[in-house]
């Protein structure tokens, strides 16, 4: 990422290690849709 970025970086993290696996996915497709992120996809990587 050095080779792409130059600037401050924030970092948040959540731990919701606790939650059922499809909570957890519908959780991290919120926050993605939110915040557009650069890389990934949404959804499950077994579909």
């Amino acid at each position: 990422m050095n080779h792409w970025f130059e600037g401050d970086l924030s970092l948040d993290i959540f731990d919701y290690g606790d939650l059922d696996p499809s909570v957890l996915q519908l959780v991290e497709d919120s926050i993605s849709t939110a915040l557009k992120p650069m890389f990934g996809k949404q959804g499950g990587n077994n579909k």
